[in-house]
């Protein structure tokens, strides 16, 4: 698995999903770009600075795989607490560290 934001690929978004075949393949890689997208405009930072700090590989992960499973983009409230607590989390981690 790659261990940059910006190298996050649909290879690594199936391995983490274990079900999406290679028909899926540009339907996914549409829901990555709108994840990276969701972080990008979440934490104001660059591809560069995600880049630097792994932490940001697994909500992006984890996004693409909802907006997978639900066919869509859109998040009900609880999903969109549960993903904004953990972006957040891990923005201040990155802050002290």
């Amino acid at each position: 698995m790659n261990n940059k934001f910006s190298r996050i690929t649909f290879k690594d978004v199936s391995k983490y999903l274990s079900f999406v075949t290679e028909e899926d393949k540009s339907e996914v890689e549409l829901y990555l770009l709108a994840a990276k997208s969701y972080v990008r405009r979440y934490t104001g930072l660059t591809d560069e600075e995600l880049d630097a700090q792994e932490y940001f590989i697994m909500p992006v992960l984890m996004l693409t795989s909802s907006f997978y499973e639900n066919k869509s983009i859109e998040m009900d409230k609880d999903m969109s607490v549960v993903y904004n607590l953990s972006l957040i989390h891990i923005w201040r981690c990155r802050r002290r560290g």
